[in-house]
């Protein structure tokens, strides 16, 4: 998906279980993207202490 362009969306990568799921994405997301990919991060969407955040790949 990262070498076709496509838009990326990782609901839920973390956990207690799944620690290190997130880094991992963005290691693979990384040999086909720059590190100055823009990327977004939401969490809580819709409920209260919601946050949203602009960042980069290598940033995330």
């Amino acid at each position: 998906a990262a070498a076709a362009d496509f838009v990326i969306v990782l609901y839920n990568p973390a956990s207690h279980k799944r620690k290190d799921y997130l880094s991992r994405a963005c290691g693979i997301i990384l040999k086909h993207k720059s590190s100055d990919t823009i990327c977004g991060l939401v969490k809580n969407i819709g409920r209260d202490g919601q946050m949203q955040q602009i960042t980069t790949l290598s940033e995330l």
